[in-house]
């Protein structure tokens, strides 16, 4: 007994000082998550764009769509098309949170925008879209005309593409993406989504791909502008949010469930990793050179980082293959560096393990990649110390 107690410290000694050997960033997958942070310096690229801080003294709801800027949420973001039409018809709006901006304010006061507003700032434009009316706005910033046109299925979402002059947008009742044209202020064209109720867009560098979350079948879908068609999505599990889209074809995501950040690959649509929040934020503050997230409620908030952002052939290097049929279930953490520690216990008895992350934010530790049932029985009787509650698993090839 004495001496499997002094085998098991000094086994426990080894990952240890094997543990203190890796990388942090690796250790903690991409996402570090700090609790009670304070704010950081706001970054703004447009003048003009910043709210000021507190409660607007407005009969309207302004919600800004800057994403590298300081964001209000939409509290209805997540709700469905008819939970939202109640919210407005019942005037429930009135307590939520919103932004407050003088020249954005000055304008909805002078058209038929209604109560809720979507806006978004570029260099020479600022775009508005009434979520109650209907309405698109086009405002000229530097010879401050506007123009406006009427669309169907309440807009929500805003993109802009300075290379075509062209606006998008998605709506609440909408299954497409609709295209508009900037100078002639008209609804050109439409590319088909994979579900109804596109929310929030990005639009990569190139301007050739639009992202956009698709709150009925709860997936981000990914858009070719060049063919103008759905050309892929991926199933998220959980209601899409804000989303981001950087230079290294890191696609972000925010998604309900005790609020996930989630990160995919931009050009194969894998979930990379997710991480839980446990914040059901009210204001996003973006800093893309730092590759992270200050997001508060009424009174928390939480600071989530991303060191992991120029690494994409590390997650290929942790994740389950379909080279064999079965395998071993470990168990599921919140936090990835509990799962390396027992993953480096697996690799020092022989077994080669995997890291697979979900869309909860959880990480599946998986053990082995076996040919039969047979074969996956006879190593986890070899190991029953370091297999206890582990479950089977058949191998799905798309499941990871």
């Amino acid at each position: 007994m004495a001496e499997k107690f002094m085998e098991r410290k000094i086994q426990l000694l080894v990952i240890t000082c094997i543990w203190a050997l890796i990388p942090f960033q690796l250790r903690a997958q991409g996402f570090e998550i700090f609790t009670n942070a304070s704010e950081a310096p706001l970054q703004t690229a447009i003048s003009g764009n910043k709210p000021t801080a507190g409660k607007p003294k407005s009969e309207y709801k302004l919600y800004n769509l800057q994403f590298d800027s300081l964001q209000y949420v939409p509290p209805y973001s997540y709700f469905s098309s008819n939970q939202l039409s109640r919210a407005i018809a019942n005037q429930d709006y009135k307590n939520w949170p919103a932004s407050s901006n003088p020249e954005v304010e000055a304008l909805v006061k002078n058209t038929n925008c209604g109560p809720l507003v979507h806006y978004l700032y570029t260099q020479h434009f600022l775009f508005i879209a009434s979520v109650a009316t209907g309405h698109i706005f086009i405002y000229h910033r530097e010879n401050k005309s506007i123009s406006y046109l009427k669309v169907d299925g309440m807009p929500f979402g805003l993109c802009f593409n300075p290379q075509k002059s062209e606006l998008y947008y998605t709506g609440v009742y909408s299954r497409s993406v609709g295209i508009i044209q900037i100078e002639t202020a008209n609804l050109v064209d439409s590319i088909r989504l994979n579900g109804q109720s596109g929310r929030f867009l990005a639009i990569d560098e190139n301007k050739q791909l639009l992202y956009a979350g698709v709150r009925s079948c709860r997936s981000l879908a990914k858009v070719s502008l060049q063919k103008k068609q759905l050309v892929d999505f991926v199933k998220t599990g959980n209601k899409p949010g804000p989303l981001w889209l950087d230079p290294y074809n890191n696609l972000y995501l925010i998604q309900e469930h005790k609020t996930v950040i989630a990160k995919f690959d931009a050009t194969t649509m894998q979930l990379l990793e997710s991480r839980q929040l446990n914040i059901w934020p009210q204001l996003i503050q973006y800093n893309p050179p730092m590759h992270q997230w200050l997001l508060k409620d009424s009174s928390n908030s939480v600071l989530a980082k991303d060191s992991l952002y120029r690494n994409h052939n590390f997650y290929q290097q942790t994740a389950l293959d379909s080279s064999g049929r079965y395998t071993w279930i470990i168990s599921s953490y919140t936090n990835p560096k509990w799962a390396w520690v027992k993953k480096k216990e697996f690799e020092m008895a022989g077994i080669k393990s995997y890291i697979s992350s979900m869309h909860d934010g959880y990480y599946r530790l998986c053990a082995g990649l076996y040919p039969n049932q047979e074969v996956a029985v006879a190593e986890k009787l070899k190991f029953p110390a370091l297999f206890e509650g582990a479950w089977l698993l058949t191998i799905h090839p798309h499941k990871f």
